[in-house]
């Protein structure tokens, strides 16, 4: 499945929410090899961050500092902080 969710952000389409958070659960749990965690955030930085996929990325990040014990804190904050970026993007898309 991470191939072809590579392969579309590679395409300049955007994940779903679903898609994202499923690629950050992979990421987080330590399933993706470096070259691919490379791939993913060169691919997103080239066509740009949908609000969906910033979505799905917190929504993963969360869930994982509600199980995560002594870092739940950093997790926690890391989620806030992607949670508003997407909140500020999709601000800047309705102009």
């Amino acid at each position: 499945m991470i191939a072809e969710w590579l392969r579309k952000v590679e395409e300049r389409s955007d994940l779903s929410a679903q898609e994202a958070e499923a690629v950050m659960d992979e990421l987080l749990e330590g399933r993706l090899a470096q070259e691919q965690i490379v791939a993913l955030l060169i691919s997103l930085r080239d066509k740009g961050e949908a609000v969906e996929e910033l979505v799905g990325f917190a929504r993963a990040m969360r869930r994982r500092a509600n199980h995560g014990g002594a870092q739940a804190h950093w997790w926690t904050r890391a989620a806030r902080e992607a949670m508003a970026a997407a909140h500020l993007t999709s601000r800047r898309l309705r102009r």
